[in-house]
């Protein structure tokens, strides 16, 4: 049956500015599109702070941080499959991972360099 979920993502009190960041960062990787608005399968319209959509997610996932600080993936996912709903998640833990990590090291005075190779993102930290 088709309905609007939340999907829990194993990020607690993010840093709102860094996962914006992320979601950008994730949708370009996807080549999907930034929206305010997704769907159900009837075609509702639901309104999110921010979300993406492209040709796997084509009703949109909003990401909305829940009552307890997790990150949340919120959208109508019948007939896609669990195993692009999970790279979505592991995606997004990612780029947010990185972008965290590499925030740290900067404020710990480190010079920070990021590089993507397929799907990783590598980190180079020099301290001088």
């Amino acid at each position: 049956m088709s309905h609007i979920s939340l999907i829990r993502v194993k990020i607690v009190d993010p840093d709102m500015e860094l996962l914006r960041q992320a979601i950008d960062n994730l949708a370009r990787e996807m080549g999907a599109e930034l929206v305010s608005e997704i769907e159900d399968y009837f075609g509702n319209k639901t309104r999110v702070g921010l979300g993406i959509k492209n040709s796997t997610f084509f009703r949109g996932v909003g990401f909305e941080v829940g009552e307890n600080g997790e990150v949340q993936l919120k959208g109508d996912f019948w007939g896609i499959s669990q195993r692009e709903v999970e790279n979505l998640k592991l995606g997004l833990v990612k780029h947010y991972t990185a972008l965290a990590t590499a925030t740290a090291l900067r404020n710990m005075g480190y010079q920070v360099q990021s590089s993507k190779v397929k799907d990783r993102i590598y980190i180079k930290a020099v301290a001088w």
